[in-house]
């Protein structure tokens, strides 16, 4: 999955099992990557929450999003542009 080319700023990838544990909310499947079930609304709210006070998030201008593009959702409560990557 993409999780593999976003990392944090220690260098972890997101998949790696360092990076997977600073992950707020969302839960990784090894079959299934990251995903939105069982309540994609409800994810959407503690994700938002969760990040609500991220500098990081917050200073970002816009987002940008792929695989899988049902995930982008995550991102529409921060109220910023996304741009999807449909891979």
């Amino acid at each position: 999955g993409n999780c593999k080319h976003h990392h944090t700023k220690l260098g972890d990838d997101l998949c790696s099992e360092k990076g997977n544990k600073k992950i707020k909310v969302l839960r990784f499947d090894n079959k299934r990557g990251y995903g939105l079930d069982p309540c994609p609304s409800l994810l959407r709210e503690q994700f938002f929450e969760a990040y609500s006070d991220s500098f990081d998030l917050n200073s970002m201008d816009f987002f940008i999003c792929s695989h899988p593009v049902a995930n982008c959702e995550l991102y529409i409560p921060f109220g910023r542009p996304i741009i999807i990557y449909a891979t």
